[in-house]
């Protein structure tokens, strides 16, 4: 069985159809996976100040838009075989963690770290998928 992970940005990014899976050359009935990037509902509501991801009012926006498209893209290409996920990659040290927000790099992970956590939840995805946000760690994601 052939699988396609394809992370997108942006709020339409998920929009896939047979001409484009038949340019990427993925056979008829293969599963396919699609992904994006998340972050946790009280990052985006402010409930936790101290865990408010990056990003003004407008990030937030997008994210909890992106959240409900990539839902209702999976729920209408399910019977299609496509399997629609959002994964929040949790807190990935890079430098602008470091600069801007230096009390959390303790409890960050690696990009490396970050991204075979999602490489293994994509890899676990099946039909059972829930289409609930997960992390890379594969636990539920409050939303």
């Amino acid at each position: 069985m052939s699988e396609l992970f394809a992370n997108r940005e942006g709020v339409f990014g998920a929009a896939v159809d047979e001409r484009l899976l038949a340019k990427l050359g993925v056979p008829q009935g293969s599963t396919v996976k699609i992904g994006n990037a998340t972050f946790e509902l009280r990052a985006i509501l402010r409930l936790e100040p101290d865990r408010v991801a990056g990003g003004g009012m407008f990030y937030a926006i997008s994210k909890a838009a992106l959240n409900m498209a990539m839902r209702k893209a999976g729920a209408e290409l399910e019977s299609r075989g496509i399997i629609v996920a959002t994964i929040a990659p949790g807190i990935v040290l890079t430098d602008m963690l470091a600069t801007n927000r230096p009390s959390l790099v303790p409890r960050s992970r690696t990009a490396e770290e970050s991204v075979a956590g999602i490489a293994a939840v994509i890899e676990s995805l099946d039909k059972s998928y829930d289409g609930r946000p997960r992390n890379y760690d594969g636990s539920i994601l409050p939303w």
